[in-house]
């Protein structure tokens, strides 16, 4: 894998964030600061001569400019959230709750809810933008992921900035990794799209079924042995969707992940 960046962030600044250097108030970093969402120290953060001081619930802290890029806002580029008192309030991407982003090195994505109504009236929107968010926006990247040796999925920016960026890991073209603020998801995407296709012509209440005795199984509510009537009959019946559960792996907890998607 590409290690070129010691931390998501920066990826995410490099390719997304840097936007929005031009609206930051940035003064000059020292070599004591240390960021207050990443924890990094300034030696370690993509431009160690730049910072952002932060007024955040009326105390002073150091953002370094990646990490701030999820906290400063811009009506040109991505619309009006509210009005305070007759001032327009600029979108943020870090608080763009139920939205997402997929960021690669050649293109950046928004996967919008409600907030594409905002963002659309922004004079000079900098990314292409869906209204498509949460499992919607998660299975199309499962079905069409890209090529990229690396890149990140933000699947819900949230509101709590510093646990998003604590959980922000990168994807392959084998794993997508969902980064929220509540945690990361990593998915195999052959094992899901494995069983997305098998189940294509499945009614709602035999997949629903289904579901229910694999996460039973998963769970330890049930033992294989008091499933062998039900799986002989998936067998029979669904082949390729007894194979596509043959081959989801072997941790539980990323089987439980899968289906819940599926």
């Amino acid at each position: 894998m590409n290690t070129q960046y010691r931390h998501p962030i920066d990826f995410f600044y490099d390719h997304a964030g840097y936007v929005l250097r031009p609206y930051m108030a940035v003064t000059k970093a020292l070599p004591d600061d240390i960021c207050a969402v990443c924890k990094r120290e300034s030696a370690d953060w993509a431009d160690p001569e730049s910072k952002v001081v932060f007024k955040n619930y009326g105390t002073d802290e150091d953002h370094c400019l990646s990490c701030h890029s999820l906290y400063e806002g811009s009506v040109e580029l991505f619309g009006v959230e509210r009005l305070a008192r007759g001032t327009p309030v600029p979108m943020k991407l870090g608080m763009a709750t139920g939205c997402g982003a997929l960021i690669t090195p050649n293109q950046v994505t928004l996967f919008l809810n409600g907030f594409i109504k905002k963002m659309e009236a922004a004079e000079s929107p900098p990314f292409e933008m869906i209204e498509l968010s949460g499992r919607g926006a998660h299975i199309s990247l499962v079905e069409d992921p890209p090529n990229d040796e690396i890149y990140l999925y933000i699947g819900n920016f949230g509101r709590k900035k510093v646990d998003l960026v604590s959980n922000l890991k990168f994807s392959t073209p084998e794993v997508l990794a969902i980064c929220e603020e509540s945690g990361v998801t990593e998915l195999p995407i052959a094992s899901l799209k494995r069983l997305l296709s098998a189940s294509d012509d499945m009614s709602a209440s035999k997949k629903n079924a289904v579901k229910k005795q694999l996460r039973d199984l998963y769970t330890g509510r049930v033992s294989p042995t008091e499933l062998i009537d039900e799986f002989r009959g998936i067998a029979e019946s669904l082949p390729e969707l007894w194979k596509a559960i043959r081959a989801l792996p072997q941790d539980p907890h990323q089987c439980l992940r899968i289906i819940q998607l599926w």
